[in-house]
């Protein structure tokens, strides 16, 4: 992964992992391990001092579920409904690697329409032009909380945290 337009580093990251999938009555579930290589290089001479930190290889051995629930019209863009979206991931499992840390994430949307449904007509013939599609108004939620484990240099890497901004 190049981020050295963003973050000025590269990372080169290798795994494996098993996933379980399935649905509730709630919304969509999904559980996995995941046993990742992770190499972060080539910094730019202009990176800051804690990414500098960060570079050599890691091993990360996790445990992740991820709870969807997607009740929005339409996925791309949805003029009601709601969404929502919790993941938590465990590191450092069975004392495997050197990253140990505990992550949970949250994410959720709120839309609704307000007006909208009116024919369109054309003034001048009368002809049928569409249906007005009225206001959408969409809320977007989002946190995190990322917690080390152990007191190690690389129990979480940038690569796991979370970032502000950014392409």
């Amino acid at each position: 992964c190049n981020n050295t337009l963003a973050s000025s580093y590269e990372e080169l990251a290798r795994g494996a992992g098993l996933r379980y999938k399935t649905v509730s009555k709630f919304g969509y579930h999904e559980l996995s391990y995941d046993m990742t290589w992770r190499s972060i290089d080539r910094v730019s001479p202009n990176a800051s001092l804690s990414i500098r930190q960060q570079v050599g290889d890691s091993l990360k051995s996790s445990i992740n579920h991820v709870f969807v629930r997607e009740r929005r019209d339409d996925i791309l863009l949805p003029s009601n409904g709601h969404y929502v979206r919790i993941a938590q991931e465990l590191s450092g499992l069975f004392g495997v690697g050197n990253a140990h840390f505990f992550k949970t994430e949250l994410e959720s949307q709120c839309c609704t329409q307000i007006g909208g449904g009116h024919i369109i007509l054309d003034k001048e013939n009368k002809e049928f032009l569409g249906v007005h599609p009225g206001l959408v108004i969409s809320t977007t939620f989002r946190a995190g909380c990322l917690a080390d484990l152990s007191d190690g240099d690389k129990a979480s890497t940038v690569s796991d945290r979370f970032l502000l901004g950014g392409p």
